[in-house]
């Protein structure tokens, strides 16, 4: 051993050889997301490039399967059928590829980028604290905020770069700048707002699990609430993530305030998730969870399983009983929407009966669904 090395063993541990506590609880936010974007610096690339992919080859076959004028103006009156509103959107721009792109991905992409975003920052927040990671991240000069400060810098990084890509995509394909600025902006605004939605849950949830299962089913509730504000109640669409990029019209009479709706929500969201930091005990959420009882679990790992995860099991399988019966009423819905259009009934007797757009409804809502209940069995991973 060296002396060097003696004399710091030998040295006393007092209150002056510790770090300093923070001040401001955001402090060392800047450090922790330099480590973040080093650590998902490929997942990051990888979701930004699929969503400008995607983009990109849905304008190219719309291009190749609507090349006239003529073409796109008959898809607009399918487009204004009741069912495609509710599963789309409206169709404001039909004569523009890239008003054919939102119109068409531009609510998905939302949908797909959101849980991304979601899942990166569960697995930020949530998941570092339950596998205590977070305390060795406290244990240096940080604040208690600053780690989910930084999951939702890394979040904004993330939809910012799938911005600039589907930005990309659209001025390759020959679209107008603004409109192709307007519309990467406005999905990766709404995506960022649902990933602040899911640093709030993570504050209130006391597992990663729950965190994931509860931000997941916020976005299939979103898509149904868009679903009813398309049918009914309109004013749903106005405070809804998923209906933002329709109220954007980026290809149309375009609308650039409404990416402040986005902004504005997550950040009133970030800033509720950071004070949930600051006030809850560190390892636990707002909910602290249900302490498990002494008695006997079975003789068998099952049974340990069982008692283990009944309650979200019972919970998650409440939420999609729920679901389905919202689902059913909307259905319930269509003949008389279906009736106010002599001309779309006629249309519809042609293609086979009304049970086509229904059966495109619930299969588009199993989707969702389905996508929404994957993130009740998502495990986070290590950094």
């Amino acid at each position: 051993m060296s002396a060097q090395t003696a004399a710091v063993l030998r040295r006393p541990i007092g209150p002056t050889t510790l770090a300093p506590t923070p001040s401001r609880p955001v402090a060392g936010t800047a450090r922790l997301t330099r480590h973040a974007l080093r650590v998902d610096r490929i997942t990051v690339t990888a979701w930004a490039v699929s969503v400008g992919l995607i983009a990109g080859l849905i304008g190219i076959t719309f291009e190749r399967l609507y090349p006239t004028t003529a073409s796109r103006l008959g898809l607009q009156k399918l487009a204004d059928s009741p069912v495609l509103r509710v599963i789309l959107g409206p169709l404001l721009a039909p004569t523009s590829t890239g008003g054919l792109v939102a119109w068409r991905m531009g609510s998905i992409m939302v949908i797909v980028l959101g849980l991304a975003t979601t899942f990166t920052v569960v697995r930020r927040t949530r998941a570092e604290e339950q596998h205590d990671r977070g305390m060795l991240v406290l244990a240096a000069p940080v604040g208690r905020a600053a780690p989910v400060t930084s999951a939702l810098a890394v979040a904004a990084v993330l939809d910012g770069a799938a911005a600039t890509t589907i930005a990309l995509a659209m001025l390759a394909l020959g679209q107008p700048a603004g409109g192709a600025v307007l519309l990467g902006a406005v999905v990766g605004a709404s995506a960022w707002s649902l990933g602040c939605a899911a640093a709030v849950v993570a504050q209130v949830a006391s597992t990663s699990k729950g965190a994931n299962g509860a931000a997941a089913a916020l976005v299939a509730v979103a898509f149904l609430l868009r679903a009813l504000g398309e049918l009914t109640a309109g004013w749903l669409l106005w405070v809804n993530p998923l209906a933002w990029v329709a109220k954007a019209a980026p290809f149309a009479d375009a609308r650039p305030w409404v990416v402040a709706l986005p902004i504005a929500a997550g950040a009133a969201l970030g800033s509720v998730a950071a004070w949930g930091a600051t006030v809850r005990e560190f390892g636990t959420g707002l909910i602290p969870a249900r302490p498990h009882p002494s008695r006997p679990v079975g003789a068998t790992p099952l049974a340990l399983a069982w008692r283990l995860e009944r309650v979200s099991v019972a919970v998650t399988i409440g939420a999609a009983a729920c679901y389905s019966v919202a689902i059913g009423s909307v259905v319930g819905l269509f003949n008389s929407f279906i009736k106010s259009s002599p001309q779309f009934e006629q249309f519809l007797v042609r293609l086979g009966g009304t049970h086509v757009l229904e059966d495109a409804f619930t299969t588009s809502m199993a989707i969702f669904g389905a996508i929404a209940i994957s993130g009740w069995p998502r495990s986070p991973r290590g950094p």
